[in-house]
């Protein structure tokens, strides 16, 4: 079975210590399976509240702060908040109407901007992009690997917690939006998230739902920078200038529904190989401190 990377031979008798995951084509071929571990207890958890009647908000469990722009109905906000067993899939709503959403990305610049500047704004990070501040809206992510090596990591994190994949939702917290593969671009059924080939490109759809009306993408190198592939160092694997091209094919799909949409798009990384969407530096569409956020 393949552990750590690397291609191990499994004898009888041997205890093996791995991820769930590496365990699903294996499991029958083992005696016993230890149980997994129990979740932790979230610190910040999402709570809702009725602001008026029939008028509820999804408070973000750090900050307080309302996740949403516009009230939602009891219904949405109890399946924001884990309130409704009933639901296989999350609907997403529409809760940022005509707002920006910022979207941080895994790419490394990512490293030289200050997250700092968008405390105010609407924020969904991508996979590992949660970890910079406790206070962003929505943390997104669609992988399987990287849902079993962070699922107690980000138990403390107080934003919406989204997901692509119906198996992730069985984790506490974890919203689950039904998904399709083909065709790419931007759904407009709001319970339906378009994969797009990677967990940036559907925060992208993501982010449409919630009815926003521009998008600015952060960290979507879409290549290395000297030899580096993400902004942090979790990921170990090497990826190949090819599967950044597998990547890219979706996003003329995206950008051309966008557009029909009304959703304008700009990719706020500087030297990107991405160049579908108009390109900035992050300094012309970023909110200067203290702008958005009143400090």
């Amino acid at each position: 079975m393949m552990l750590a990377g690397e291609w191990a031979a499994i004898r009888p008798g041997d205890t093996v210590q791995c991820e769930p995951w590496q365990l699903q084509s294996v499991a029958h071929k083992f005696d016993a399976l230890d149980p997994i571990p129990p979740e932790p207890a979230p610190k910040h958890v999402i709570a809702s509240r009725e602001s008026s009647p029939g008028e509820w908000d999804i408070l973000h469990g750090a900050t307080g702060r309302p996740i949403n722009d516009v009230p939602l109905a009891e219904h949405g906000a109890f399946q924001a908040t884990g309130g409704s067993d009933e639901d296989r899939f999350w609907t997403v709503p529409k809760m940022w109407p005509g707002n920006t959403c910022y979207i941080l990305g895994g790419g490394p610049s990512l490293k030289s901007i200050d997250v700092n500047r968008l405390r105010g704004s609407r924020v969904i990070a991508v996979n590992n992009a949660y970890q910079l501040a406790d206070w962003i809206d929505v943390l997104f992510f669609g992988d399987h690997r990287w849902f079993w090596a962070h699922r107690n990591k980000f138990a403390d994190f107080g934003g919406l917690k989204v997901t692509r994949n119906e198996g992730h939702a069985k984790w506490p917290g974890v919203l689950a939006a039904n998904y399709v593969g083909d065709p790419y671009g931007i759904s407009t059924d709001p319970s339906v998230l378009r994969w797009n080939r990677s967990s940036g490109a559907c925060a992208i759809d993501l982010a449409a739902h919630f009815g926003v009306k521009r998008i600015i993408l952060l960290g979507f190198d879409m290549r290395m920078i000297g030899k580096r592939h993400n902004w942090h160092q979790d990921h170990t694997e090497t990826r190949s200038a090819a599967l950044y091209r597998e990547f890219m094919t979706v996003f003329p799909a995206i950008k051309a529904d966008l557009d029909t949409l009304g959703i304008e798009c700009i990719n706020a990384t500087p030297g990107s190989s991405l160049t579908v969407f108009p390109v900035a530096h992050p300094d012309e569409v970023l909110p200067e401190r203290g702008e958005d956020n009143g400090t």
